[in-house]
């Protein structure tokens, strides 16, 4: 309902802000400024601080206080007025409003007032901010206040602005479980309607965190100029691996062959690992970082049909785009338009989607992947490896650098070890402490660490 504006009481109510504080300093003895002010300025801050709280933005007019050193003081009641506050009267609408504690939007009214207040609609926090460092500065330069005794300006909380009470919702239910918090699950009154969270969860900072510190180590320890080290070796040359077909693969006993062994019984575990139980994304992805290691590059074995193995170095952020730029590149330059291929591992067989990383395919640090003929493919009584440049064949593997590991978490490392370690032991009433023993050792012999088999450390050791 609109109130009547007949006999407004609001004569001045068209100053602006600076106009009013010069009328205020005009017109009173500068102690009666500087009380003015003092009581302007906590009538402000309580604004500022207690969006929400209609006590603070009403003024009643017989109350002592605001008699005394605001309304008796000319200028006073026009700083309110610029800033937004209305009359409210009795016999309105706006005061019944009022008195219940509840604002009416409205303007000034009669000339007989019971209370000033400032609604919410009615609120130019930037204003009211403004006036507030101007009162401020002059009560410093003009008034000659010490800095240290004017009021510092209070900030509006964040949380609760004064949009959020009405727009408070009493039928839907608000709860706050304790366990999930306790394991860093988000709170879900802080989820948005688009399912974006307001703040981050425990979970999610640590886990921002770590990622932070893994891409710095990246930065430390893999190269901007990646070597390749290119090689192709043709069937024999290493007893790795021996083909019989694009999906007949059997493993041989030798290194290559171990540690992609090895590497992929270790994938398999984590995931049934990290797949299981109630638990968050971010509970998952903050598992699984912890326990993530830092590599300076992945070495990739590319098996072909006829048995030629071709080897060469990637970063682990490098797409399979590039692994495959990369097989083209090692073709005979009249081949390397015609022929065509997927990219694959085995088993089981799955395609490899070139748009996706190494690490994101589980190629790292050390992978053997298969090429599969599409369209055009190579003579069948063509010689293995004809279709390969001839300079990139060589017999061993000597000149091959290893990965460099550093784990993001030195001590969740140890205590993986400890627990590897743990149980070798236990697994010697078992009859397994001799294979597993074996198996670790020629893993840390390939990555230049470790000793040889015999335990005595060899000159072959990088």
């Amino acid at each position: 309902m609109e109130i009547d504006e007949s006999n407004t009481r609001r004569a001045d109510a068209s100053l602006s802000p600076e106009g009013a504080i010069k009328l205020l300093l005009k017109s009173n003895y500068d102690a009666d400024s500087k009380e003015c002010i003092f009581t302007l300025l906590k009538v402000i801050d309580n604004i500022i601080a207690k969006p929400n709280n209609i006590k603070v933005r009403t003024l009643k007019i017989e109350n002592p206080t605001v008699q005394q050193k605001i309304i008796s003081k000319k200028g006073g009641m026009e700083v309110l007025y610029s800033i937004g506050f209305i009359d409210v009267v009795p016999s309105t609408p706006a005061f019944e409003f009022a008195s219940r504690g509840l604002t009416q939007p409205g303007k000034a009214s009669s000339a007989n007032p019971a209370s000033v207040v400032l609604n919410a609609e009615d609120e130019d926090l930037e204003v009211i901010v403004s006036t507030r460092q101007r009162l401020g500065k002059i009560l410093v330069e003009d008034l000659g206040v010490s800095k240290k005794d004017v009021p510092k300006p209070k900030q509006r909380p964040t949380q609760t602005s004064s949009t959020s009470q009405t727009k408070f919702d009493v039928f839907q239910t608000h709860s706050f479980n304790t366990q999930s918090a306790a394991v860093g699950a988000p709170n879900p009154n802080s989820i948005r309607p688009d399912g974006t969270a307001r703040d981050k969860s425990v979970t999610e900072k640590q886990l921002e965190k770590l990622r932070s510190k893994q891409e710095k180590l990246e930065r430390k320890i893999q190269p901007k100029v990646m070597d390749r080290e290119i090689a192709a070796f043709l069937p024999g040359d290493e007893s790795s691996v021996i083909l019989a077909g694009n999906n007949d693969v059997r493993y041989g006993k030798g290194d290559a062959s171990l540690l992609a062994r090895h590497m992929k019984q270790r994938e398999e575990n984590r995931k049934k690992r990290d797949e299981g139980g109630f638990t968050t994304k971010a509970m998952r992805d903050l598992e699984k970082i912890k326990k993530s290691k830092v590599y300076s590059h992945a070495q990739i074995h590319v098996y072909f049909p006829d048995g030629t193995k071709l080897s060469a170095n990637f970063l682990p952020s490098e797409s399979i785009t590039v692994v495959k730029e990369v097989i083209i590149s090692t073709f005979l330059p009249e081949l390397q338009s015609q022929y065509q291929f997927d990219l694959y591992v085995s088993p089981p067989r799955r395609i490899l989607t070139y748009s996706k990383k190494l690490i994101e395919e589980g190629l790292v640090p050390a992978a053997k992947i298969y090429v599969s003929w599409k369209t055009v493919t190579p003579p069948s009584g063509s010689q293995p490896g004809s279709f390969l440049q001839q300079n990139l064949f060589r017999k061993g593997n000597e000149d091959a650098s290893f990965p460099l590991v550093k784990p993001l978490i030195p001590q969740a490392a140890k205590q993986e070890e400890q627990k590897s370690s743990r149980n070798r032991i236990g697994g010697v009433a078992k009859g397994n402490n001799k294979s597993t023993s074996k198996e670790d050792a020629l893993i840390q012999r390939m990555l230049g660490k470790g000793n040889r088999l015999g335990g005595k450390r060899g000159n072959s050791e990088r």
